[in-house]
């Protein structure tokens, strides 16, 4: 006998979502996946990135074949200095068999004067993304003016930076650490540990660095210029 009626199947569920960070930039930031989700995480803290837009245009290319493609990347990263960067966020399984859209993608973003890169979860760090959202959590609320003010002195008067145990021992709250950290008003290693001996310093400034910050934060170069990257 059959069914009286036709029985629907929902398709696969995805996962989406938004990253906010309004101390950063007033609109929030995209997902479509769990590994695009850790690119903004991590990306965040980044004190060369100004701004990260999700799916901000579509490409148009021609595959070897000749037929006519479509490709809309994950990103539009603006570094500080003004300068765009687009970015990819792929598995690694799936690198091999996009290539030609890389390729492509690649050197159409050249001829307007943006570099593409292709991040992989080989670059995205699972203890590093932990770090980074634990920062988030305290760049969103406010920290003591007072402390604030003691640690951007103790910093500016020390040619090497200062570690966090040099704050601690002044009786700074580490929350407060992590809310500088988190807007960028300080920087720790890429590694985003907090030890007592990490050293903490104020951002690196000058366009002319920024793009090598962007590769050192994320152990990556722009798809093409380095084949130990693609991955």
């Amino acid at each position: 006998m059959k069914p009286a009626r036709t029985i629907v199947h929902r398709s696969t569920p995805r996962n989406v979502g938004a990253v906010h960070a309004t101390y950063i930039q007033p609109e929030p930031i995209e997902w479509e996946s769990t590994w695009e989700e850790a690119f903004i995480q991590i990306a965040l803290p980044c004190p060369a990135i100004a701004h990260i837009q999700h799916q901000p245009f579509t490409l148009t290319y021609v595959d070897e074949s000749g037929k006519e493609r479509k490709h809309t990347p994950d990103f539009l990263v603006r570094l500080v200095g003004g300068q765009p960067l687009v970015v990819e966020v792929k598995t690694t399984k799936f690198v091999e068999q996009n290539k030609v859209k890389f390729d492509k993608s690649a050197a159409l973003m050249l001829q307007r004067q943006a570099w593409y890169y292709v991040i992989t979860e080989q670059h995205l760090n699972t203890r590093r993304q932990s770090l980074a959202n634990l920062w988030r959590r305290y760049a969103r609320v406010p920290a003591s003016a007072e402390e604030v003010a003691i640690a951007l002195q103790m910093v500016r008067e020390s040619t090497a930076g200062c570690t966090v145990s040099q704050f601690t021992e002044r009786g700074l709250a580490i929350e407060t650490l992590y809310h500088l950290l988190g807007r960028r008003v300080l920087c720790a290693g890429r590694d985003l540990e907090t030890t007592p001996n990490t050293f903490l310093n104020l951002p690196e400034k000058g366009v002319t660095d920024e793009r090598l910050q962007f590769h050192d934060w994320f152990g990556c170069a722009p798809w093409g210029t380095d084949v130990s990257t693609r991955a």
